[in-house]
């Protein structure tokens, strides 16, 4: 009953660390924070959130990219079959997550018009194929986008969930407000961070978050775990600091 983050930035809020409430995963007590090199300096913690929700305003952020395929064994991040990362419950959280912020029961989509293939910290629908098999194995489908401005109000069904990872390219205020307009009918938006990501990209996702009326942040930390972690890899932070009956850690649906 674990959930690794690979390569995480804690989540904070614009007025310091966050309330116990909004704080869905957080480390493990042995977890430490480290400033980035291109960091402002962060917000301290006991245990670094690694998921934060905002129920109020459908918001979720996410301090690491652990969708992606190259934690998967044989991939290229070290993982081997022995590390058993099929064990972690990331795909349930993450699908979790999304469903419990939304209103909608569309498609879920990947946001990767913003140069998401091409910089650390990001990824686009071809590096989350093991995720995408998980959600057309729930019945669902899950799908990218590049334009946010045409596609989102196109869709005959309001998706169930937009995430999107740090932006190389800052989005426009069109671009912000077909954002909007999606949170405000019921959609989910997924934010998800990452210590690997440019500063200029972390930047340009707090300011999404900024554009949708929430307060969570990513913080200026990198997060890394000595004694719990995926691989012998302390920059891969593993947490079982959450309720194991807690529904957003058990088995996902999409209805």
């Amino acid at each position: 009953d674990q959930v690794f983050v690979p390569r995480a930035s804690s989540v904070t809020s614009t007025t310091g660390p966050l309330n116990d409430d909004q704080i869905v995963l957080p480390a493990e007590d042995t977890a430490e924070q480290e400033s980035l090199p291109d960091g402002d300096g962060f917000d301290s913690y006991d245990q670094p959130p690694l998921v934060a929700m905002d129920d109020d305003n459908g918001v979720a952020m996410v301090g690491g990219v652990l969708l992606h395929e190259r934690y998967e064994p044989g991939e290229g991040a070290g993982v081997e079959e022995a590390d058993e990362p099929e064990r972690y419950r990331n795909f349930a959280l993450f699908t979790n997550v999304a469903d419990e912020l939304s209103e909608t029961t569309g498609d879920v989509i990947i946001e990767g018009g913003h140069a998401q293939f091409d910089i650390p910290g990001s990824v686009p629908l071809e590096r989350v194929q093991f995720y995408l098999r998980y959600v057309e194995g729930l019945g669902g489908r899950l799908r990218q986008i590049n334009d946010v401005v045409e596609t989102l109000p196109a869709e005959e069904e309001t998706p169930r969930a937009v995430f999107l990872t740090a932006p190389d390219r800052p989005y426009t205020d069109n671009e912000l407000n077909a954002l909007t307009d999606y949170q405000n009918a019921g959609g989910a938006v997924v934010l998800v961070g990452s210590a690997a990501a440019p500063a200029s990209a972390r930047e340009n996702l707090n300011d999404v978050a900024a554009a949708l009326g929430t307060d969570l942040r990513l913080n200026d930390d990198r997060v890394v775990d000595a004694d719990s972690n995926l691989a012998d890899t302390p920059e891969f932070p593993v947490s079982g600091s959450f309720d194991p009956d807690d529904s957003l850690f058990g088995p996902a649906s999409i209805e």
